[in-house]
């Protein structure tokens, strides 16, 4: 292999790469990066055998060819180059890198021995635009499972259907729901695992791109992000039918400012027990009052002002968990539903269009 290459983009592929290395595995080749020319491109790809990354980028290419080299040693040598460009020169398991006033020598691995990258069977095909795709996965990243032993929930549930897309994340405890149009797919139903979201949000973080295209196989997904491509294993079982803890209606409805009800919450939740974050809501006439108390720190109340319809309320909750949905939830204004004290709260942005809904299950003492 003998190509030249700007260093700013390889640096940027490189880094993009590293991300899935484990120098950890057990498997040596896991801690390399796949080097291979590409017609007039130079391509980089990574796995840690959950996980396969591809990224692209301009070259020019005067031999082809494709080796291994260690993520770490690769990264660390081209971010302290300072030059404009370099050659790679490579045989089956040594680099030479070359530049006006650089010469390096890398020992690689054979190609040959790095993992074989999925290759997706049976796909659909749908875009997004990248912006929407993002936010909508961060508003329902708020409750999803971080406990690995039920896979399940430590994923994201991903549903198109009659041109709607439906993403929906929960760990028992909190709900939450976001629905958006595409184009495209027709029918899918699948658990894209939280590891494989949070990657693509720094994808996307990375990458200047308007649109994401999304590929779905029969049992994998992968994610178009400009020139990169993620590829993932998708989580296997049945999502729990949670449509069913969502309120129909509610006894008490209130509307308030987000940024003040954040406030509130951060205040209050400075007393609440340390074990549970409890602090509780108690609605009256136009004013919510937040109450915590911890014998060994002492107690706070505060009050914010609300538009209400229906009765008055209270209702105990995780003051975390209202905090992180409240952080990603759209609108300035959100409109919270409460009925009994045991009975499910729900969290949505004031907007025309119903589309996003969070739920909290209450506390009980």
């Amino acid at each position: 292999m003998k190509v030249a290459v700007k260093v700013k983009y390889l640096l940027k592929a490189v880094n993009i790469c590293s991300r899935l290395v484990s120098n950890r595995s057990s498997l040596e080749v896991l801690g390399n990066i796949l080097i291979e020319t590409d017609k007039n491109t130079l391509k980089l790809s990574s796995t840690n055998l959950d996980l396969a990354i591809t990224t692209k980028l301009g070259a020019k290419v005067e031999k082809a060819g494709k080796i291994a080299i260690p993520a770490r040693l690769l990264g660390e040598l081209i971010n302290s180059i300072s030059e404009d460009t370099l050659q790679l020169i490579a045989d089956d398991t040594n680099m030479t890198i070359k530049g006006n006033n650089i010469l390096s020598r890398l020992n690689g691995v054979l190609a040959s021995e790095f993992p074989t990258l999925p290759k997706l069977s049976n796909t659909k095909s749908i875009k997004f635009r990248s912006q929407d795709l993002k936010s909508n996965f961060e508003k329902v990243l708020a409750s999803v499972s971080i406990d690995e032993s039920r896979p399940v929930l430590a994923g994201i549930y991903f549903s198109t259907t009659s041109g709607q897309l439906v993403l929906a994340g929960t760990d028992s405890y909190r709900l939450s729901e976001v629905q958006s149009k595409n184009q495209g797919a027709g029918s899918i139903d699948c658990i894209i695992p939280v590891k494989t979201v949070m990657e693509t949000l720094r994808l996307i973080a990375s990458e200047d791109v308007e649109e994401i295209e999304i590929i779905i196989g029969e049992s994998e997904i992968s994610f178009i992000v400009g020139d990169s491509q993620l590829i993932s294993q998708l989580t296997e079982g049945k999502y729990p039918d949670y449509k069913k803890i969502i309120p129909e209606s509610t006894a008490t409805t209130i509307e308030c400012d987000r940024d003040k009800l954040i406030e509130a919450v951060k205040v209050s939740s400075v007393f609440a027990r340390e074990n549970s974050h409890g602090i509780a809501l108690k609605v009256t006439k136009d004013n919510l009052t937040i109450d915590a108390q911890t014998s060994d720190i002492g107690e706070n109340t505060t009050t914010v002002a609300i538009k209400k319809t229906g009765k008055d309320a209270a209702i105990n909750i995780n003051a975390r968990y209202i905090t992180d949905i409240l952080s990603v939830i759209g609108g300035q204004t959100v409109v919270i539903g409460i009925n009994d004290k045991l009975d499910p709260l729900s969290i949505r942005p004031k907007t025309k269009s119903d589309t996003e809904v969070h739920i909290i299950m209450p506390l009980r003492s």
